[in-house]
């Protein structure tokens, strides 16, 4: 039974929140964020719940019933280690307007205002954000940074989905026939001449990659998903002071 795929709702490319560096402080950064527009959710124990009610919002579970593409962009809210709250980023033609949350779903709009933010970018597990939201919070107080302790953020891009290429199959020497018969006829016509651009396609080799490699790089695609690149931010109590070089 070969796969579905669905297009992907993600804006390509990419469209993530844009700041503007104040300063570089040891592993960390001062930024400031321009105001911006949010759809937020509470958090479920699982994110995907979260996401699908993001996702049910951008599909066409608005006021206007209009399909929404995504942009990249998320943010958790996190109290201690507890997420609060699933953040995506509004595209910029609904910054300024953007379709209302219906009736009975758990979706809100939220307004960010022009913020200072201490950042530090680290690679880890969701579930072992807030440890290092710990550590950060650490490294601020000895650098005696004024900031909101109570509240910090996760922020991330999420990766859309893709289809994937379909492999070519030659688990019998008749398939294997066929497609090399197909193959020459492609770049050579009736005639015996080159037709097209007379390249040949990819060699059999790299076209049918064995099934027990594929499901190695599955599994090594799966391992290295499960941890992502998250900005954590502390709010500052007004522009950050930076250290003199």
């Amino acid at each position: 039974m070969s796969r579905r795929h669905h297009s992907s709702i993600f804006l390509e490319p990419r469209v993530c929140l844009e700041f503007e560096i104040i300063c570089n402080i040891s592993n960390y950064q001062a930024r400031s964020y321009n105001q911006s527009r949010w759809i937020g959710v509470p958090f479920a124990p699982r994110f995907k719940k979260s996401f699908g009610c993001l996702k049910n919002y951008a599909r066409g579970q608005n006021s206007q019933g209009s399909q929404i593409q995504m942009t990249a962009q998320f943010l958790i809210s996190f109290n201690g280690s507890r997420p609060l709250n699933l953040f995506w980023l509004l595209p910029k033609d609904l910054q300024a307007n953007p379709p209302l949350p219906v009736n009975g779903s758990r979706v809100f709009l939220t307004n960010f205002p022009q913020m200072f933010v201490y950042s530090k970018t680290v690679r880890t597990k969701l579930n072992n954000v807030s440890n290092e939201a710990d550590a950060f919070n650490a490294s601020l107080a000895r650098d005696r940074a004024s900031y909101n302790n109570s509240i910090n953020f996760a922020a991330f891009c999420k990766r859309g989905r893709r289809p994937r290429p379909r492999l070519l199959s030659l688990r019998k020497e008749q398939g294997v026939a066929e497609t090399a018969q197909q193959m020459v006829g492609d770049v050579f016509d009736e005639e015996g001449e080159v037709s097209g651009d007379g390249e040949w396609p990819l060699p059999f080799e790299e076209q049918a990659e064995p099934k027990e490699n594929r499901r190695k790089k599955r599994r090594l695609r799966r391992r290295q998903n499960r941890a992502r690149c998250y900005d954590i931010w502390f709010i500052s109590n007004g522009y950050p002071i930076c250290p003199v070089p």
